[in-house]
Order: C-alpha cells, then sequence, then structure tokens
C-alpha cells in the first residue's frame, strides 16, 4: 500500500510552498518474512528548482497486523498536521 499526502500554503508561487509524505507498508521477504513502514518526506528547494527528499523514517514488524496499526497511527498524525492523502494506490 502506498499513499502521497500533500500540503500547499497558499502563496502566490504554489510551488515553492508544496511539502509532502510518502507513507507505505510493504512486506520484505528475505530469510524471514519482515512487514515495513515507510514515511517519507519531500519539500520544494527554491534554489535548485525541484523536489528533494530530505527525510525517511523505516520501521519493521513481524505481523502484518502490527505493521497496518502504526501505519494507521502515521496516517493520522499527518493528517492532524494538515496533511490531506492526495494520491493512494492500493
Amino acid at each position: 500500500m502506498q499513499e502521497l499526502f500533500s500540503r500547499t500554503d497558499v502563496r502566490e508561487d504554489l510551488s515553492s510552498a508544496t511539502e509532502s509524505y510518502e507513507l507505505r507498508l510493504d512486506d520484505s521477504l528475505s530469510d524471514r518474512t519482515v512487514f515495513c513502514v515507510t514515511k517519507a518526506h519531500a519539500r520544494w528547494d527554491d534554489v535548485i528548482k525541484k523536489v528533494v527528499w530530505d527525510e525517511r523514517q523505516v520501521w519493521e514488524f513481524e505481523t502484518l497486523q502490527a505493521a497496518k496499526e502504526w501505519y494507521a497511527k502515521q496516517r493520522l498524525t499527518l493528517d492532524l498536521k494538515g496533511f490531506g492523502c492526495s494520491d493512494r494506490n492500493i
């Protein structure tokens, strides 16, 4: 599951005000099954005139249920900070 969340402040140049997060839940098969929740932050950089991914956090869980619960908490946190889901890929 993957979702993109964005928040745009009202300014003259909307591209410079854009801030977003990617939130995803993946399973990783190696020698054991691990479920990963990843939250990545992006922001518009006025100097280089493009989006920069500047922060990434990854949490690992042994069960899908635990990963889904953490994902839901992260989703709620983003919502409370004013980030709306702009794209969802299930």
